[in-house]
């Protein structure tokens, strides 16, 4: 199966979220579980309007903290996640 970069991008940063953390600690994670690189990850704007997007999406929220915002998934984004272990999205290709 041949993934697009949206896709991975959205998986990835989902996969990294499942712990609270903060915009460059979900880029580091999302970096280690990436099974191919992801230039995605390396623009900052692109994060900042995909992390938006899962916002509006209602698959994460924004934990009150002092200083910069911190991100976790909600109960639908679990979901989300779920959707993309089962779709093989975060295995590498073979």
């Amino acid at each position: 199966m041949t993934l697009d970069a949206p896709t991975l991008l959205e998986a990835v940063l989902l996969a990294a979220l499942e712990s609270p953390c903060g915009i460059t600690g979900a880029l580091a994670r999302a970096r280690t579980l990436t099974p191919a690189p992801l230039l995605a990850l390396d623009h900052d704007e692109t994060v900042r309007h995909a992390l938006a997007r899962y916002l509006r999406e209602h698959w994460i929220q924004v934990l009150p903290s002092p200083g910069a915002p911190r991100y976790h998934l909600t109960g639908l984004g679990e979901q989300r996640l779920l959707w993309h272990r089962q779709r093989g999205t975060l295995k590498a290709p073979t």
